[in-house]
């Protein structure tokens, strides 16, 4: 600082300074009226670093210079995509959530395909798509359950406020740690291996279209940008970002680009408590999806019991990820809450997949182990699942109890507690878990995964977590 002035370091720095509480007030106001996307105070380090690194390379030489070419650039300019990058997280994989690619794979897809077999079209959007997975993700479903593909007019458009991010999807090459959660047979399939990463094979590539799109701003639903009349929308972990006061106007532009009967998908965070008007919510074993209207599945489909095993009638296929598909708990579903995955309790035998045992054979050997070891907090954790599937939450609260009585520092049983408590009304015991939560997760680096939270990060997870604490009900 000179002379009363912030000014910009020339050379990077470690760490970056420390911003001035004024100017955390007005970068972060004028960064969530533009974007939508709010910054607590906890996430001040993350501001500064990226207020001061796009700031350097803007050549701005002071805070104040930088604010106001960002105050008059429009949020499509140079000096935005550049601070985008150094404020989204551009974390994603394919295959994300194994409870809702169940779902898409067994319920959406084969119901949307259905209702358009007639005029052969499909209209799907995946709204903040980053580097590209998740569009990719449904062009490689679509060929996987869709025979004669080549006879539809299928259009996949992918968007994101990163225009940085989308040069590097359209390019289609990824590198290991995107396939975590991909079938080895997929991968083989769709993929050529190249220097610097793996390569999409052309046909999926060409069938997504990658733009960019601001859903802070009134350009949707358009027929201009393909975002009219669409069957599926898939927008994750994107208006966990937002702040609480914008994400209805998201939420509502949202459903209006969704044709009648159409899906949106939003992540198990966002799910969490959420009522969207003219979108009734549907539970799926391990995913809680909204759809533009109630109306009965075409014939062959059916809805999935929560907690319990997939249809046995439905066809053996290869599961999408490397590791066995797993019992997906969604809390008391009239809550539509977040899916959490448990883990096997310890000594269960063989280790064997959960998929293929129902809820009463996990129920069994749960309690096989707790005969042996009464202080397995695994196992009193899974229990507390399967018992708010069920509805039964006071046997769930006390399943989770006793899991945090083996272990208190035990993460997911704090968030399961925070759900089922704030569903039930009881918000000061949720307020308490959730803070117990955001505690043990703020000890954590951003990116660790989390076990029993289907893969995703300490990141995520702490959104998640502050998500539900400023829900206007807590």
């Amino acid at each position: 600082m000179k002379d009363g002035i912030r000014t910009v370091p020339a050379v990077n720095p470690a760490p970056w300074p420390r911003l001035l509480p004024e100017d955390f007030v007005r970068f972060s106001r004028l960064i969530e009226k533009r974007t939508g996307i709010r910054f607590e105070k906890r996430r001040a380090r993350q501001l500064s670093r990226g207020l001061f690194e796009a700031a350097a390379r803007a050549g701005c030489e002071e805070l104040d210079s930088f604010y106001s070419r960002l105050n008059s650039a429009a949020s499509s300019s140079d000096a935005w995509n550049d601070l985008m990058v150094e404020l989204t997280v551009g974390e994603t994989y394919f295959f994300r959530d194994t409870g809702q690619m169940l779902a898409l794979e067994k319920h959406i897809l084969p119901a949307v395909i259905e209702k358009n077999r007639e005029k052969k079209t499909l209209r799907l959007w995946s709204a903040g798509c980053a580097t590209g997975e998740e569009p990719y993700t449904l062009a490689i479903l679509l060929c996987e359950i869709l025979p004669d593909i080549a006879r539809w007019d299928v259009s996949i458009l992918a968007t994101d406020i990163n225009i940085k991010v989308l040069d590097l999807a359209r390019q289609g090459r990824f590198r290991e740690w995107s396939f975590r959660e991909t079938d080895p047979d997929i991968r083989r399939r769709y993929f050529t291996a190249g220097q610097g990463g793996h390569l999409l094979v052309p046909r999926i590539r060409d069938m997504v279209h990658f733009t960019q799109l601001n859903l802070m701003e009134n350009t949707y639903p358009s027929p201009v940008n393909r975002t009219q009349a669409l069957d599926l929308i898939l927008c994750r972990n994107v208006v966990i970002y937002f702040a609480a006061t914008l994400q209805p106007k998201v939420m509502d532009s949202l459903a209006r680009c969704l044709t009648p009967d159409g899906w949106l998908l939003l992540s198990a965070a966002e799910s969490a408590g959420l009522v969207i008007p003219g979108l009734k919510p549907q539970v799926f074993e391990g995913a809680v999806v909204y759809r533009k209207k109630e109306s009965p599945f075409p014939q062959g489909l059916q809805r999935s019991r929560p907690g319990l095993a997939a249809d046995k009638a439905s066809p053996a296929r290869k599961t999408w990820g490397h590791k066995p598909r797993r019992i997906f708990a969604a809390g008391p579903p009239q809550n539509n809450e977040a899916p959490v995955e448990p883990a096997l309790p310890a000594a269960a035998p063989a280790q064997a997949p959960c998929d293929k045992a129902s809820g009463e054979e996990l129920f069994r050997q749960c309690q096989k182990v707790l005969a042996e070891n009464p202080l397995c907090p695994h196992s009193h954790f899974t229990l507390g699942l399967l018992n708010a599937e069920q509805g039964r939450t006071a046997e769930a609260v006390r399943c989770f109890k006793q899991a945090l009585y083996a272990d208190r520092d035990f993460l997911m049983a704090h968030v399961s507690l925070m759900q089922v408590f704030a569903g039930a009304g009881q918000n000061k015991l949720a307020l308490h878990h959730g803070k117990l939560a955001r505690r043990l997760l703020a000890d954590m680096t951003e990116k660790t995964l989390i076990p029993g939270a289907s893969g995703e990060t300490a990141d995520t997870l702490l959104h998640f977590v502050d998500a539900c604490l400023t829900r206007k009900a807590l």
